[in-house]
């Protein structure tokens, strides 16, 4: 299962350099080179791509999975995008399939292992995509990429692509803006002001808004964190990303990288880093500051929203414009703002530059090559992107200089993560600061980072699969509550590594086997 990647990567990048500037463009006003150097219009590009043939087929209907809840205004925008590609040439309709947060994971499995016929789905880690690879249910890439996906590449990059490689090749297009995830929170910023404090800016002073907000908003959670339902974004794994240390393909940090292209264990190392975050979430816990519910809360980002939380640990720098308004119809005086503790120096931060969410092209399709031209048409102009990305312009979005966007009502909601997401064509929210703008920008650039050692390593855990299932089990018993502070560190320790170590340390011993054997072929 593992795999030589720099060989395939000069293929994909040897397919891309011709249309490396095409990423994103405008309709029909870019020129792009021709193979013998000339200039052409982009319709003639396209041509060159083959949709002059796709015109002349018939037309066919791509089924796409989706996560979430169809937007209001979702038809509105499939008709428009389906009257553009028919004007260039592109007989392809689709059709949409959402499926609910709660359920989505079951309905990926189960049209996954029923064979159900369908040609693009979106996937994650959290939902099993490394065993749907091995399984065989989606497709190889590198061949229709090289051949009618040019601008997927291009606007995505080696690194994003060489990062996220699974079994022998690219079986999943990674989406995403940034190249990392940094330390952020959302906070009330009303609150913040009302008791005379000055912008956030480091953890010190983020701990003291906590304990003032108990002390002057008694009926406020100081705090509220993930609990089981997101390991990797809760109270202690969420600092850590601003840290030499970088979370292995578990997902959390029991495991975990540094610079070196050693696996180390958390039982073994106890790594003064997690320990002194860990000591932190305790504190804040028992002094009730710590959500006292934080294990059992599924939704607690919406706790902020609802009015009923002062900090949120947060995925998006920018706090999203649809839920502001939900707060101000709470109470109108209520604002949300970030806090950004990275350190946004270029070249300190390491990242591994892995994603989170994919889209998928199933076994089961049989449009295989449209399936490709269409994200191709998605990904390789920037108005082609705005409509799949923020709705029908002037309805739902509009522009706001040259890369950001203010949202219109709440017909479309924000969903690219799910099948088109880039960092060349993503805008930026409109209600960006001047912060939370520079670091968008910053994390949208690649080489604001220094590159692991590990980037396009990709841990194969079948042959320790029945560890990784004891793991999890221990770890959502033990370690949840350990890094969100709720029983005491050092008695939860020693009974976690008691109950989970030889499962992590089994899967430590092949997880290193890999990493040397990778480093070797690298």
């Amino acid at each position: 299962m593992r795999m030589r990647k720099r060989k395939t990567t000069a293929l994909l990048l040897t397919g891309a350099m011709l249309l490396s500037l095409a990423g994103c463009n405008s309709r029909t006003e870019e020129a792009v080179p021709d193979s013998a150097g000339q200039t052409t219009g982009q319709e003639e590009s396209l041509t060159a791509a083959g949709t002059h043939e796709a015109a002349e087929s018939e037309a066919v209907t791509l089924k796409i999975l989706m996560p979430g809840d169809r937007p209001k205004n979702m038809d509105a925008v499939i008709e428009e995008a389906e009257k553009r590609m028919a004007d260039e040439g592109l007989n392809i309709h689709l059709n949409l399939v959402f499926s609910p947060w709660s359920d989505v994971k079951q309905k990926i499995e189960l049209i996954l292992t029923s064979g159900e016929e369908i040609d693009l789905v979106w996937d994650n880690t959290s939902s099993g995509m490394a065993t749907h690879i091995s399984k065989g249910y989606f497709t190889e890439l590198t061949d229709l990429l090289n051949e009618y996906g040019p601008s997927i590449i291009s606007t995505r990059g080696e690194k994003m692509f060489e990062a996220n490689r699974y079994s022998d090749g690219i079986y999943a297009i990674p989406l995403g803006s940034n190249y990392k995830q940094g330390i952020h929170y959302n906070i009330r910023k009303d609150l913040r002001e009302a008791m005379g404090m000055e912008p956030i800016t480091n953890r010190q002073q983020l701990l003291d808004y906590a304990y003032k907000i108990k002390e002057k908003y008694p009926e406020l959670i100081p705090i509220t964190t993930a609990g089981a339902s997101e390991p990797g974004n809760n109270w202690t794994t969420l600092a850590l990303k601003d840290t030499d240390i970088l979370a292995s393909d578990l997902g959390e940090v029991t495991l975990y990288f540094k610079e070196d292209g050693s696996v180390y264990n958390f039982f073994d190392t106890k790594d003064p880093q997690i320990w002194a975050l860990i000591e932190e979430a305790r504190k804040l816990y028992e002094d009730g500051i710590m959500d006292p519910d934080v294990l059992a809360q599924q939704n607690y980002s919406n706790l902020i929203w609802e009015g009923k939380a002062a900090i949120c640990t947060s995925n998006d720098f920018i706090p999203d414009a649809s839920s502001q308004a939900k707060l101000k119809g709470i109470n109108p005086e209520a604002e949300v703002e970030s806090v950004i503790l990275t350190d946004l120096t270029p070249g300190k931060q390491l990242a591994d530059f892995k994603q989170w969410n994919f889209i998928c092209l199933s076994n089961t399709s049989k449009h295989k090559e449209e399936a490709i031209r269409f994200l191709e048409w998605a990904n390789g102009n920037q108005e082609n992107y705005d409509l799949l990305a923020y709705g029908i312009e002037g309805t739902d979005w509009k522009a706001v200089g040259k890369d950001k966007y203010e949202v219109l009502g709440d017909g479309y909601r924000w969903f690219p993560y799910a099948w088109i997401w880039n960092p060349e064509c993503d805008r930026i929210a409109a209600t960006a600061t001047e912060n939370e703008y520079a670091a968008e920008k910053f994390y949208r650039d690649a080489n604001n980072f220094k590159e692991s050692k590990l980037v396009g390593f990709a841990f194969d855990s079948t042959p320790v699969t029945t560890s990784v299932s004891l793991h999890k089990a221990a770890f959502t018993e033990y370690a949840c509550a350990l890094y969100n502070g709720v029983i005491d560190p050092e008695t939860a320790f020693e009974n976690w590594k008691k109950a989970d170590y030889n499962n992590v340390k089994t899967i430590q011993e092949e997880m290193q086997r890999q990493v040397d054997e990778f480093l070797k072929d690298k």
